[in-house]
Order: structure tokens, then C-alpha cells, then sequence
């Protein structure tokens, strides 16, 4: 997951993970990641919030009754994008 250069305004970004996570796979809120988001897991790696957003949605085709149990999640502060991008 990519955090954005500037975190936009408004709702706290750390409430909306939450919330999303508490009804993964669905209804997304894919507005707070960069378009160029990098995604790496064992069996996929790749950028781009199209394909990022494809592999989210295949989860909820493929298996049913997906159950994430999000522990913990905070802020650590800004972070800004890589230079070069």
C-alpha cells in the first residue's frame, strides 16, 4: 500500500483504514491511496490502483466469507513519495 505524498484534507485517514478493513473486501474507500500504489505480497507485485483495486475485487469472487481482523493501526507521521516518481 502506498501512503500519498500529502494526506488530502478532511476525515482522518487512520478512521477510514478501519473502517474499511472492518468491511473488507468491500466498499473501498480507494480515494486515499496514490494512483501509483505498490502492491507485494508472495504471490503478486506490481503498481497501480486499477490493478490494485482488480485484485481487492477478485478476493470477493473467489473466496467467501472473508473474515480480516485488523489488530492495529496508527499514524507515525508525514511521509513523503519517493523522489523520482
Amino acid at each position: 500500500m502506498s501512503i500519498p505524498s500529502q494526506a488530502p484534507p478532511g476525515p482522518d485517514l487512520v478512521a477510514i483504514l478501519r473502517a474499511d478493513y472492518a468491511r473488507f473486501p468491500k466498499n473501498r474507500t480507494y480515494s486515499i491511496y496514490d494512483p501509483q500504489v505498490y502492491f507485494r505480497d508472495p504471490l503478486n507485485e506490481f503498481c497501480g490502483l486499477d490493478r490494485y483495486r482488480a485484485m481487492i475485487d477478485s478476493l470477493g469472487r473467489w473466496l467467501q466469507d472473508i473474515h480480516l481482523e485488523l489488530h492495529d493501526i496508527q499514524p507515525v507521521g508525514a511521509i513523503s513519495a519517493p523522489s523520482g516518481r
